[in-house]
């Protein structure tokens, strides 16, 4: 029998950077986020933001520095997404005279990441 896994997508900063990665996660062990040392200012480099997994109390599997933000991706997201669409007409005259007219119109929809 298989052990249940979740799928995080980690943005982490590195040499100014962003990296976006992904790992895969047995879903018993505990997934934690906070400053690299608790009590401090800034941490250590970067901002200090860490995301750790433990397998146990005990048993620290890994530590990713420099996180910027995670997700379980079993978390369904949408994001709004706005098209803008202009059509504009000029003209002029044999004098010289010049006319314009404009319009702008804005769609927006939810489209699933």
């Amino acid at each position: 029998m298989s052990e249940d896994i979740r799928t995080y997508e980690i943005t982490l900063r590195e040499r100014g950077d962003e990296q976006v990665v992904r790992i895969d996660v047995p879903a018993s062990h505990k997934v934690t986020y906070g400053l690299l040392h608790p009590g401090t200012k800034g941490g250590y480099g970067g901002d200090g933001h860490v995301l750790r997994i433990y397998e146990s109390d005990t048993k620290q599997r890994a530590v990713f520095q420099n996180v910027l933000s995670f997700r379980d991706l079993s978390l369904p997201m949408q994001r709004l997404v706005k098209e803008v669409e202009v059509e504009s007409e000029h003209r002029s005259d044999d004098d010289g005279n010049a006319k314009s007219k404009a319009r702008t119109s804005v769609t927006a929809e939810w489209r699933d990441l």
